[in-house]
């Protein structure tokens, strides 16, 4: 499968609510869209990848879920989260290029969702991988990192990747 990266400059998209991935009457098939986007999770050494983001308006994403263990999550939800354990760390993301932003979210959540055989799992995430669990939960439900931090430090992390274009020669 081929795929176009969105990136900010077309917020409208990334802010649509994915609708469901229906395994009774599928838009592609399920194994085709894991492989593909496993693969370009790979070739961009990245963490993971939500279908919005890809130009896929379904219900699914690819984390890694362990070191080395790569899960591609149809129809995930978020079953419960510890809110008064919450980390706040730097956090990217793709559609972002270059700009990283501290964000408040919980250490550990339980999660389920469908395998591309439409099988239900319920697994447990705890630290990077709750973290990286809930940023793409987030795209799905039409909601973007910058989101979760003020204009001030928004503004702030622009300049610095403004700067650091600007170094790169971009």
């Amino acid at each position: 499968m081929n795929f176009e990266l969105v990136t900010e400059n077309n917020m409208d998209y990334l802010r649509q609510k994915s609708i469901p991935f229906d395994f009774e009457n599928p838009p592609c098939d399920a194994d085709d869209l894991s492989n593909g986007i496993h693969d370009y999770v790979q070739s961009v050494e990245a963490f993971g990848v939500s279908g919005v983001q890809l130009s896929f308006p379904y219900r699914v994403f690819g984390i890694y879920i362990e070191p080395n263990k790569f899960a591609v999550m149809f129809n995930p939800q978020l079953m419960l989260s510890n809110e008064e354990n919450k980390v706040n760390e730097s956090e990217g993301c793709l559609s972002f290029p270059n700009l990283f932003l501290n964000i408040n979210r919980p250490k550990d959540v339980l999660v389920n969702y469908q395998d591309t055989t439409g099988k239900l799992n319920t697994i447990e995430l705890t630290d990077y991988y709750a973290r990286g669990f809930l940023h793409e939960l987030d795209h799905l439900n039409g909601v973007v990192f910058i989101d979760y931090v003020g204009k001030l430090a928004l503004k702030m992390a622009r300049k610095k990747v403004h700067k650091h274009n600007k170094r790169k020669g971009k």
